[in-house]
């Protein structure tokens, strides 16, 4: 029984959660106290993100808007969509490294 339809060889939807909670920008809003929330929809060769304050009451005019970001599921990049550069830290790159050798697509040495 096939659990996922994805290819063995891209980044699952899950994978890309993981990668934006640990973005800079997330690590940030939890540090405050708050919480980070996420509405994700998947496109062919990625996972594009509304990433949002999840616990930020707002009363009217106030935005929780925290950014537009995109995961590519075959190199499993984060990209900040609104500056246009790509998202990365230490953490980041530790779980990328694990997701490309658990896909097959880390290079060999």
């Amino acid at each position: 029984m096939k659990l996922n339809a994805q290819s063995q060889d891209t980044v699952t939807k899950a994978e890309a959660e993981i990668l934006i909670y640990l973005m800079p920008a997330s690590k940030e809003l939890r540090r405050q106290g708050f919480a980070v929330g996420w509405d994700v929809r998947e496109k062919e060769d990625a996972f594009s993100f509304f990433v949002y304050n999840a616990a930020r009451k707002c009363s009217k005019g106030c935005s929780v808007t925290v950014g537009y970001f995109s995961v590519n599921k075959h190199t499993a990049e984060v990209t900040d969509l609104d500056q246009g550069k790509r998202v990365r830290n230490n953490d980041i790159e530790a779980v990328q490294k694990i997701i490309k050798m658990a896909h097959g697509t880390a290079p060999t040495k």
